[in-house]
């Protein structure tokens, strides 16, 4: 298993579809991104699971930015063309290795539904990269682009613009640099915000009753089980120093809302804040690369040296 951003990546780097029979399963409008790219570079997925009910909501998409439109509707066609089954208001129960094979297990309207591939490619939404980006009086901190908020790479760019002016008034003036904002921002944060409505969907209010063995923190592999055994309330710091859920090269970013719910009282509930500290995402240096480091021969010499004390 992998997941339809990595499948992207894939796809971008080698400039051709993976290969085998490949199965998108989440939700959003990634999955659609991924499979017509896909499509186009003569692989198309075996079938889209769709957890929503996106095609059910058309008049909120109306109100789309032309160019998200002609973009959905480019993505369809090649979709259509490919004959690539899209399977909404589904969920995948189970997916298992069947005669060197993966078996997914699908439950729809219609049913249940098995679906042999070689690989699955799942989506649960986008987070921003904001994990330890925090700032204080003496440091202030300003994030940009997928730091801040996804959007999209239109919002990303009219994000570094706007914070590079931003940043060039501060050092003028002086002080912290002033918020950012301008009219691309919004119109992306709105269209954003029509998109997770189009998308929505009750995937929150099953998960009480996934299996023990579903993977909850892909980075460490943990499961709900390894996550339950911890007891009702985990604390933060019992959550990673003995369960290892978030210690991975994401921090919690992913599977961080998922903790929260799962060990709070209300799953349904929005999550106050994902379990866990933020950190900055730096590389740790140990004291003896320290100790080691040659001496900067070009600072200048301490007049203190030599003389006596």
């Amino acid at each position: 298993m992998t997941t339809a951003g990595a499948l992207q990546i894939e796809l971008k780097t080698q400039a051709r579809a993976p290969g085998g029979r490949v199965v998108l399963a989440g939700s959003g409008p990634l999955l659609l991104a991924v499979a017509a790219q896909m499509a186009r570079l003569g692989n198309p997925p075996v079938a889209i699971i769709e957890n929503g009910a996106p095609f059910g909501r058309v008049r909120l998409g109306l109100g789309l930015p032309l160019s998200y439109l002609r973009e959905a509707a480019g993505y369809m066609a090649t979709l259509l063309r490919a004959r690539v089954p899209i399977l909404t208001r589904s969920d995948v129960r189970e997916i298992r290795a069947e005669g060197g094979a993966l078996e997914v297990i699908v439950d729809g309207p219609a049913g249940s539904r098995r679906i042999l591939a070689d690989r699955v490619g799942l989506h649960d939404g986008l987070r921003p990269n904001d994990i330890g980006v925090t700032g204080c009086a003496a440091l202030p901190v300003l994030t940009l682009g997928d730091c801040a908020e996804v959007l999209g790479a239109r919002a990303a760019l009219a994000s570094g613009r706007a914070g590079g002016i931003a940043l060039a008034q501060a050092l003028r003036d002086g002080g912290a640099p002033a918020p950012i904002g301008s009219k691309t921002l919004s119109r992306e944060r709105e269209a954003q915000r029509r998109l997770a409505a189009i998308y929505a969907h009750d995937g929150m209010d099953r998960l009480a009753g996934l299996p023990g063995d579903t993977v909850l923190c892909r980075c460490e592999g943990r499961t709900l089980a390894d996550l339950r055994d911890l007891g009702d309330a985990p604390r933060p710091r019992e959550l990673r120093l003995l369960g290892r859920i978030g210690m991975g090269p994401c921090q919690g970013r992913f599977c961080g809302e998922w903790v929260a719910r799962a060990t709070a009282a209300d799953p349904a509930a929005p999550p106050a804040s994902p379990p866990g500290a933020a950190r900055w995402p730096l590389a740790p240096v140990a004291i003896a690369d320290l100790l080691s480091a040659a001496p900067d021969r070009d600072a200048a010499p301490d007049p203190s040296e030599g003389q006596p004390t």
